[in-house]
């Protein structure tokens, strides 16, 4: 039986046993050991694997993390939870999708990708000033507002992108091709009927998924997503021809 100590859901309740009375107060009707140890840890601060006694809910989680005598996951309820199960842990922290810095829960795996961006170091130095990002896509991004002081913007990414040896390889048509030498603007393409159209420029080599812009080819590449990684291939070409042309 698996509890969370928060306060407190008991799965499949047993007959009580008078055997199973909580020391510090009135309680007696818990049905087996791991519910008294439940019990103990989340109403009075005692630690269920040595029965140490803590003055505070937050000395307790300290005092286990610091002995691994159970596991704590500070985003269960409004004030964390112990698990004692290491193989329940792990099956919680896949379902809950639970970020390993903070232990946060989120509703989505792809939301916990994006939360976790926040712990990166932000190493990725701007091609054209002082700023860093936590990503590579994060900086191209900022490059393509052309709100960079270097005045670096969308259609000089896109022209150096066209001029890469590998650029048939990402590059979806020779029409956008041609239009990306000559930097027209295609974000978006006005049509004949004045009607803003979002033309797809680039695609993965690895799974030919289209993008619209340069930066969205490379947050998919670093979504893992797929194999296609940041530094092999045509993709790790292009990342070096463009810091070679515009650093």
């Amino acid at each position: 039986m698996v509890f969370h100590m928060t306060g407190l859901a008991i799965l499949d309740p047993l007959p009580s046993d008078p055997e199973y009375h909580c020391r510090f107060c009135t309680v007696s009707d818990l049905c087996s050991n791991e519910e008294l140890n439940a019990h103990e840890a989340s109403k009075h601060n005692v630690c269920p694997v040595c029965k140490k006694w803590y003055s505070s809910w937050d000395d307790l989680k300290t005092h286990c993390r610091q002995t691994k005598c159970a596991m704590v996951c500070e985003g269960c309820g409004h004030r964390g939870a112990l698990h004692h199960n290491n193989e329940y842990f792990e099956r919680h922290k896949q379902t809950h999708n639970v970020c390993e810095e903070c232990e946060k829960h989120f509703e989505t795996p792809s939301n916990l990708t994006h939360h976790k961006l926040t712990h990166r170091t932000p190493d990725y130095e701007c091609y054209g000033c002082t700023r860093t990002f936590t990503t590579y896509s994060g900086m191209i991004i900022h490059l393509e507002s052309g709100t960079c002081t270097s005045g670096i913007d969308i259609h000089d990414l896109g022209k150096s992108a066209a001029m890469c040896f590998q650029w048939k390889k990402y590059i979806i048509t020779n029409w956008v091709h041609a239009r990306l030498l000559e930097e027209e603007d295609l974000w978006p393409l006005i049509d004949e009927y004045g009607d803003a159209e979002e033309i797809e420029c680039f695609k993965c080599p690895r799974c030919d998924i289209y993008f619209t812009k340069l930066s969205g080819l490379f947050m998919h590449v670093e979504s893992e997503s797929c194999s296609q990684t940041l530094g092999d291939g045509a993709i790790g070409k292009l990342r070096r021809w463009l810091s070679n042309r515009h650093s």
